[in-house]
């Protein structure tokens, strides 16, 4: 899902369904820091976690481990505060 950025994609993510690791591949234009949020279908916050986006290719990877079982969103912000969601489902 993409709500309007144009400064970066969310190209990938996988595993999915996952068990214990997520790997998040971004592609930016521009350099800049972001906070990559994991929440539950129910809307808490599981995982936060700043990261620097370089301009080009980004990987990212999550432990998910203790999360439990369930649907989930990972939410990426650009500088303007425009966001881009993925979904994954944590199995065990």
């Amino acid at each position: 899902i993409n709500s309007g950025s144009v400064g970066f994609s969310v190209d990938n993510l996988y595993p999915n369904p996952a068990t214990s690791e997520i790997t998040l591949l971004v592609s930016s234009l521009e350099t800049f820091e972001s906070s990559i949020q994991i929440f539950s279908l129910q809307g808490s916050l599981m995982v936060q976690e700043t990261v620097l986006l370089d301009k080009g290719d980004n990987k990212f990877e999550f432990d998910i481990s203790t999360l439990p079982t369930g649907a989930y969103f990972i939410k990426v912000p650009d500088v303007s505060g425009a966001m881009q969601y993925k979904r994954f489902t944590k199995i065990k």
